[in-house]
């Protein structure tokens, strides 16, 4: 059904196949290379000796994105008469180790892509650069200021961020016309409500098909797809530099509550807990499905959705216009690095509006700034349901920063959580048990 779905790869699959491996120095492959090709080390094209050469550890696997990359820093290159930019591959399974280990021995590289969250407890030991302060005025003039929220510590801006996602439900129009649904519009978005009617009149478990499905997990569904920012959720209590957790402000307990109701009512199934959603619905096995606007690219025939009939719509709304940060993709640079103003010079290129949305366009993300925006829009149209993705750009409004948070998330707060989702346990009890060890987590990452 994607456009493009022949010529990308499964984001989910190549990570877990481990095939990028960390530190490998290789050539961009071509728009439209196979995944054999994507994973050969080729020969490094070396600067000249006249030019000062950074390094750039990066994480893109996707053939058309490879491609785009390629051609932001090649262009670059051939306009620089002092800075040599060389691409460094890496994979997303290996750059946390590489970097700790690099921060430690100090050799680092002079430029790395990594996610929002992630780079927080490096930066703030001091690990990282202050990009506010580096780059340009101009280089932030139309970067989302949501996105920045949790990039944003008391040592300054981590990394500058070039690629986010917005929330979209996918969903089988088959069943929509068996059911007689009419899809949301731009216009007419659907309420929760509306979402757990229709998912009521989908469900066929009994044929192995279930009404909605989603990564349940809570940095998936509540934060990154914004299910619980779009009610006004709460869970981080901050206070003259200290942190805690509160799970039963009012948006927090409805967002989880209207989770449970899904499960409560069937429509929903416990047994895809930790598994590939995205795989699960291309194979059939739900009505709908809750998940980031990159996975429109993801549900081809490494999936099994080669036969499936699929399309999209938006979001489901809230009572706030807000879905997050938009999980952004970013480049930083670390503190130690030797080559830090030739660094920035490039940053400001790669930012650039016009260079965001080639990027963008090619790795089928949303760009966490205005002006690419609409760059994007002018070329992409309604293609590949991009209409949708990028109409809800402006509800990236940010979230609260919170030290130790993902891990928080995962090892606190979700094993509970579906507890609770299964009916093992009450709210009550949900809450009691994440107040207590998700605030001892986040204190003892923030030094508490």
């Amino acid at each position: 059904m994607s456009e493009q779905a022949t010529n990308k790869i499964s984001r989910r699959a190549l990570l877990k196949g481990g095939v990028l491996a960390a530190g490998a120095a290789v050539a961009l492959p071509v728009l439209g290379s196979s995944l054999g090709q994507a994973a050969v080390s080729l020969p490094m094209r070396y600067a000249s000796t006249k030019k000062t050469t950074i390094s750039l550890v990066g994480l893109f696997f996707i053939p058309s994105e490879l491609a785009a990359v390629r051609e932001v820093i090649n262009e670059f290159n051939a306009q620089s008469k002092t800075i040599y930019v060389q691409y460094v591959q890496s994979g997303w399974g290996a750059i946390g180790s590489k970097m700790t280990a690099d921060f430690s021995s100090g050799d680092v590289p002079d430029l790395f892509q990594y996610y929002d969250a992630g780079l927080v407890p490096w930066a703030e030991n001091g690990l990282l650069t202050n990009l506010k302060d580096l780059l340009p005025a101009s280089t932030w003039a139309n970067v989302v200021p949501g996105t920045l929220s949790v990039l944003t510590t008391a040592n300054g801006v981590a990394g500058l961020p070039f690629e986010t996602e917005t929330p979209l439900v996918y969903y089988r129009p088959d069943l929509f016309t068996k059911a007689g649904i009419t899809p949301a519009t731009q216009a007419n978005p659907w309420t929760w409500a509306e979402l757990l009617a229709n998912a009521k009149k989908l469900n066929d478990p009994k044929n192995g098909v279930w009404g909605v499905s989603a990564d349940w997990a809570s940095s998936e569904i509540l934060f990154k797809n914004g299910l619980a920012w779009e009610v006004g959720a709460d869970p981080i209590v901050a206070k003259d530099g200290s942190y805690s957790i509160n799970v039963n402000d009012p948006g927090t307990k409805s967002a989880i509550e209207f989770c449970r109701s899904l499960f409560a009512d069937g429509v929903a199934t416990a047994s895809i807990f930790n598994t590939d959603v995205v795989a699960n619905f291309a194979a059939g096995h739900s009505a709908m499905l809750l998940r980031g606007a990159w996975a429109r690219s993801d549900i081809g025939s490494d999936k099994g959705g080669a036969t499936l009939d699929w399309a999209c719509m938006p979001f489901v709304k809230g009572t706030k216009a807000n879905l997050g940060t938009g999980a952004a993709q970013t480049l930083s640079i670390p503190s130690v690095s030797k080559n830090k103003e030739a660094a920035a010079e490039f940053l400001q290129w790669w930012g650039k509006p016009s260079n965001v949305a080639k990027i963008c366009g090619a790795s089928g993300q949303v760009p966490p700034n205005t002006e690419a925006v609409s760059l994007l829009k002018q070329s992409v149209g309604t293609t590949d349901y991009w209409n949708f993705a990028l109409a809800e750009s402006p509800d990236l409004q940010g979230q609260p920063f919170c030290p130790g948070w993902l891990p928080m998330l995962g090892t606190a707060w979700d094993p509970n959580m579906f507890k609770y989702f299964e009916g093992k346990i009450s709210y009550a009890q949900f809450a009691s048990t994440v107040n207590s060890e998700g605030t001892e987590a986040v204190q003892l990452a923030a030094g508490a």
